[in-house]
């Protein structure tokens, strides 16, 4: 029997110069197979070394999921597989697969040696460093409040954390002293009027 092929329930997935050959989309959300991933990383053996990192590190598959996708096996004329007439070349069947969603794709590199994943390492690095130092903002707000002002307090007291006060205050359909006084209750923050720090960054806001 020649080698499996997956159908088209799979698609090529391109950004920002990552390329993956194998990725599904759920809910909106990128997956990739582990071969896709190992392919990314360039290994000989793509899907046998990431299924060694995701045996050692088994908190990896809590960002994964299995999904049932149909595959065509082919075969050779004159072949002797017993469910099948001697003519016929090609047979579909359902497996299941596990994918990965971004965070297991972000585990997975950082759990390998690969150059290509020391590289991905260090700039992902660097992307945090500049989101903590407010040189860069998160395009769209996540939809849970809590976690906006996770990032906002994330930024030291600059302009920049007043920016994000500003925009989160424009989502919410609230005035900037709400945001701040949510600030306060959940990061302790002082924001009375009486407050040099909170006068600050509302004139800066």
């Amino acid at each position: 029997m020649l080698p499996a092929t997956i159908n088209s329930d799979f698609l090529p997935f391109q950004f920002e110069g990552m390329r993956l050959r194998e990725a599904c989309f759920i809910n909106g959300n990128p997956y990739f197979t582990r071969r896709a991933i190992g392919e990314f990383l360039e290994y000989s053996r793509p899907q046998e070394n990431i299924d060694k990192i995701v045996k050692r590190n088994t908190h990896i598959d809590q960002f994964s999921v299995a999904v049932i996708l149909t595959v065509t096996d082919k075969y050779s004329k004159g072949h002797s597989h017993p469910k099948m007439r001697c003519e016929s070349t090609t047979r579909n069947r359902e497996i299941e697969v596990r994918v990965y969603d971004p965070i297991g794709l972000q585990l997975i590199i950082n759990k390998s040696n690969q150059p290509k994943a020391l590289a991905f390492q260090i700039a992902v690095a660097h992307l945090v460093l500049a989101f903590m130092q407010g040189k860069i903002k998160p395009k769209v707000w996540l939809p849970d409040k809590i976690v906006a002002l996770k990032q906002i307090l994330s930024h030291p007291p600059t302009f920049k954390r007043a920016d994000l006060v500003r925009d989160l205050a424009t989502r919410e359909g609230k005035s900037k002293a709400t945001i701040y006084h949510w600030l306060e209750k959940l990061g302790g923050i002082k924001t009375s009027k009486g407050n040099i720090k909170r006068k600050r960054w509302l004139k800066a806001a």
